[in-house]
Parts: structure tokens; sequence; C-alpha cells
């Protein structure tokens, strides 16, 4: 905290080593760490630490009722100022403790059902909170779910654009190959023609076309070529 120039690590660390000197035993030391912490808050005007600071005080007074109210009564006044501030359950059961425990037992019931009221209303938020969490997972969901969605369309799109672009090229090699070979009179210009632009078109180690005979009975190799080498 020192290190860091924090001043809440250093007042949260005060009030530990408060609590771990009063389970050694050494109250006055206790005592000392703890108002140590409850000065700096003080003088961060830090109104939580405050109350964290004099809770620490009341339980290293434990046993001496009236120092232990001196210290949550001026927790609650401190808890009292700060707007919207829901006063723990635990607290005002301490208090309503250490009314008991000197006899008031008027007081000390009027704080346990604030006390009651308190955990009712803190259950309440938090079941609030946690029905908002929920509706935030479930919108984030839904939009990362829809998300995906959008991001499936697009690629369904792109690639149906891949195969209309693909399938133009081809339509468009096609009509060059037919305006080629309509424009020719010889067969075998025809033919060098087609070899020509098949490769355009497949991957191909072998080209030949073969020709009915007049007769109709057998074929015959009009043109071939295999490796870039005519057949006989």
């Amino acid at each position: 905290g020192h290190a860091l120039a924090q001043n809440d690590f250093q007042s949260c660390a005060r009030r530990g080593q408060a609590h771990a000197l009063a389970g050694l035993g050494r109250m006055p030391q206790a005592q000392a760490a703890a108002m140590s912490a409850l000065a700096l808050a003080r003088e961060l005007n830090d109104p939580f630490s405050q109350i964290a600071a004099l809770r620490v005080l009341a339980d290293i007074h434990a046993g001496n009722a009236l120092s232990v109210l001196q210290y949550l009564r001026e927790a609650l006044m401190i808890a009292a100022t700060i707007d919207g501030y829901i006063v723990p359950g635990e607290l005002l059961d301490a208090v309503a403790r250490e009314y008991a425990a000197v006899g008031d037992f008027a007081r000390a019931y009027e704080f346990s059902v604030q006390a009651n009221a308190a955990r009712d209303r803190t259950n309440s938020q938090e079941a609030t909170n946690r029905a908002i969490a929920m509706q935030v997972q479930h919108q984030t969901q839904r939009a990362q779910t829809e998300g995906e969605h959008h991001r499936q369309l697009a690629a369904a799109e792109a690639q149906r654009a891949e195969v209309l672009a693909q399938t133009s090229a081809t339509l468009s090699h096609l009509s060059a190959i037919g305006q080629e070979i309509t424009a020719q009179l010889d067969a075998s210009a025809v033919f060098r023609a087609l070899d020509r632009h098949v490769h355009g078109l497949l991957d191909s180690t072998h080209f030949s076309i073969f020709l009915l005979e007049a007769g109709g009975d057998f074929l015959h190799c009009a043109f071939g070529v295999e490796m870039g080498l005519p057949l006989p």
C-alpha cells in the first residue's frame, strides 16, 4: 500500500493487523492499529472504511458492552450519512445484542427488527441484481447467436458469389470458344482451337476427337494430343 500510494490498501491492512493482534491477545497494539486505520479513513473522508474500522474496534472490545455500543453507534451515525446505503443486518444485530447485554431490551428489540428489515431489503436487492444479470446474460447470448447467424449468412453469400463468379467465368470462356470455332471453316483449325481452350477449363493431359465414319460402322481419331505431342 505504501509502495503504490494506495491509502485504501493501507487502511484495510491496518484493520487486518488489528484483527491479527487481537487474535494474539495483544489488545493495546490491536487497538492502536484499529485507531490508526480509523484515523486514516477519516483523513480520506472514506465513510465505508470508517465503519469497517469502528466494527473492528467493537470486536476488540468484546465483553465491554458500553465500549462496543459506543463504536457501533458511531458506525450507525456514519452509515446514516451515506445516501442509499443499506446498513448490514449483522451490524444491526450486533447493536441489538449489546443493548440486550446492558439490559435495554426495548432498544435491543428495535434494532433486531431493523436488522430483519435490512436483510429483507438486501435479499430483495440481490434478487433484483441477479434478475438483471440473467437478463443481460440472455441478451448477450442472443446477440452472440444472431451475430453467428449473420456470419454464417455472410459466409454462405460469399460462397454463392464465388460460385456465381466461377460460373460466369466458365460461361464467358465457353462463349469465347463458341465464337472462335464458329468462325473457322477448317475442321483441323476447329480441333486445334478446342485443344487450346480445353486446358483453360480442365487439367487435362490427353485431348482427342473421334469422328463417326460415313457408313456409321466405326470411329476414327480425327485429332489427338497427349502431353503436348500429336497422336497418330
